[in-house]
This record gives structure tokens, sequence and C-alpha cells, in this order.
């Protein structure tokens, strides 16, 4: 792995800094669908009315949701609320997955296992319902019906949450990757304090310091009294599930993105899906680039340079190509620019910027 790394990771042994840099990527990947929806006005949304009448009655509504409910404008009206729940859980998800990455760098195991426990186990819920059945989730928050959608309500048990990973697992791309995960894998991950590999397990360890429960019972104090073996075991542990993790939230949010804020093209989908793909099994080491980015995908090699308007193209025995696998940018041959290629690319865009990426052959 070159050392081409900007960022400090002094508390993580050398073998996890890739799956470390995959994480990073992951993050920048999503939070940059994240800010792509406030631009434009793409939060915005766009209400026809019926008659000129129903859209002078709008204009003076105090609580314009509840009009638009009230006279039938439904479809409206979830889009509108659909588009703030998305956006406002993803950003709350986000803060947390951030600290949990920088924290982990600086060997705070605890803290960062600990700030994974949101994130995962409540934001992430919210979205696989917002995405696996959207009119249920949105009804439910425009009635204030919290004891029907907190996580820990009898009416969100086991086999709701169960449905509910199910429902989004069925509308996401890129099945062929979830279907040894499934709603079974991810509820025992988050939810289920018998699962070996409970995710729930650990993250009452690490916010408690004596737990009592059958499955967590502490032996004494939880992480206090860490020796180098063990602190190593859960440093393993941490990147045995945030790739996948984030992989699949990614694909969680680029589908409600689809949803609620503008549909792609196939372009666009295919180009970042396979780019994406490329990182996640090359740090599994399941794959050489040159069978990877072989002459029928070679253009996924394309990277727009916002700078000098240019295409650059790179192959995979280039020093770009290094920067690509290792980093988060490549450095533009021509302007010597940064190309940032931690980012989701929509080539929607770089048409009307003359900036235009043919894919789709």
């Amino acid at each position: 792995m070159s050392e081409i790394m900007d960022r400090d990771y002094k508390g993580l042994p050398k073998e996890y800094w890739s799956k470390q840099n995959y994480c990073w990527y992951m993050h920048d990947i999503i939070i940059s669908i994240f800010h792509n929806c406030m631009e434009n006005d793409l939060l915005s949304t766009e209400v026809i009315f019926k008659n000129e009448l129903d859209a002078k009655e709008f204009e003076k509504a105090d609580e314009v949701i509840d009009w638009l409910y009230e006279h039938n404008y439904e479809d409206e009206a979830n889009k509108i609320v659909g588009k703030r729940l998305f956006h406002t859980i993803l950003a709350d998800m986000f803060n947390f997955i951030y600290e949990s990455l920088n924290t982990i760098e600086k060997g705070k195991i605890t803290v960062s296992l600990a700030l994974l426990r949101k994130p995962f186990r409540d934001n992430l819920l919210y979205l696989e319902w917002l995405l696996g059945n959207p009119n249920e989730i949105i009804k439910m928050a425009v009635n204030g019906e919290i004891n029907k959608y907190a996580i820990e309500s009898k009416d969100v048990d086991a086999n709701k949450k169960k449905s509910i990973i199910k429902l989004a697992i069925n509308e996401i791309d890129n099945k062929e990757y979830f279907d040894i995960l499934n709603e079974n894998v991810y509820y025992d991950l988050r939810y289920n304090y018998d699962a070996e590999n409970s995710m729930q397990r650990v993250w009452n360890n690490a916010n408690h310091l004596v737990t009592t429960g059958k499955h967590i019972k502490s032996k004494e104090f939880n992480f206090i009294f860490l020796d180098k073996e063990v602190h190593l075991d859960h440093i393993k542990y941490y990147y045995a599930q945030m790739p996948h993790l984030l992989f699949y939230t990614y694909n969680i949010v680029i589908k409600l993105y689809n949803k609620f804020i503008r549909e792609t093209s196939d372009a666009t989908k295919i180009y970042n899906d396979l780019l994406i793909i490329y990182k996640l099994c090359d740090i599994m080491g399941s794959i050489k680039p040159k069978e990877y980015f072989n002459k029928e995908i070679e253009y996924l090699l394309n990277f727009p340079c916002e700078e000098c308007k240019k295409i650059i193209k790179i192959n995979v025995d280039s020093k770009e190509f290094e920067e690509f696998k290792n980093g988060w940018f490549i450095t533009c041959p021509v302007c010597k620019n940064e190309i940032l290629t931690s980012t989701y690319i929509f080539l929607d865009d770089y048409k009307e910027k003359s900036v235009y990426l043919s894919v789709v052959k």
C-alpha cells in the first residue's frame, strides 16, 4: 500500500489501514450524496395544484403539510415529508459515524464502538423503513404516533424489525452482495444479544461499566482492564463489521435518493456502483485491477476535472491509479488540480456542464 494517505493512523495497526481507508471512502461517498440533495433546490417539491383556488388557499395555510393532506395532495405531502426524514436522519447518522472513524484512529476502541450504536441500531432502521414501506413510517411521523415507531416499542418487535429490513433489501440494487447478509443476519448483528457476532452485546459493554444480562454479564468492569490482545480483538471486530455495513448503508441511501430526490440515469448508477464495488473487492483481496478493469469496463477509469473541464483517463499501471486505489483524489496531469474520487459522480449533472462522461455504450 502506497504511503499517500493524509490522515494519521498511528492508533491503528498497519494491517487495518486499507480497511480504514475504505471506511472513509464510503463515508465520503454517502456524504457527497447528502450534500447533493441541497444543490439546485433538490430538497424542494413542486406541487401542481388542481385549480387556482387551491393555489391561493395553499399560500395562506399556516401548516402546509396538513393542508396538502386535507385537500387530497397526499402524494405531494408524502414526498415533502419523505425528503425531510431522509435528509435529517442521514445527517444525524453520519455525525456519529464520522466521530467513530476519527476516534478509532486514535486507538480509542471503546468510544469508537459506542458511537456506532445509534447510527446502526436506530438511524439505519428508519432509513430502511422509509425505503421499504415509506407510506407507513411517513403516516406515523406526521400523526406523531411515536409509540408505534419507537425502536423499543412493542409494535417494533423482532418480527417487525426483520420485516422492515427485508423490505428494504428487496428494494436495493447490488442484491448479489446480500444473498448471505439477509434480514436475519442484519437483525442478529444489530439487535440480538444471543447472536455470536452481536454488536448489541458490544455496545452494551461499551456503554456500561457493569452489565448483568444473561448474554452480556460482566466478569469485571467492562473495557476498563483491556489487555493488548483483547484490544486488538475489538479492533478486528470493528473492521469485520464496518466495511459491509457502510456498503449496505450506501445501497439504502442511493435508493432513497432516487426515490425522494430525483431519479438518476442508468449511466450514473452503473459508473458509481462498479467503482465502489471494486474498492470493496480490493480490501478483501479478491480481485486484480487488470482483471476487473478489462476492456469492457475500462471507461470507468475516466474522471472529470472540475478545474480544466477535461476528462482524465487513467490506466491500472499509472501513478494516478494508485492514488485512486489508496486515497481520495488523483492529480490532474493537465492542470495539476486534485480530482476528488471519493465522491458520488452524478453524470446527469456533467451533461449540463459540458463535461459529459459516456459510460453506457
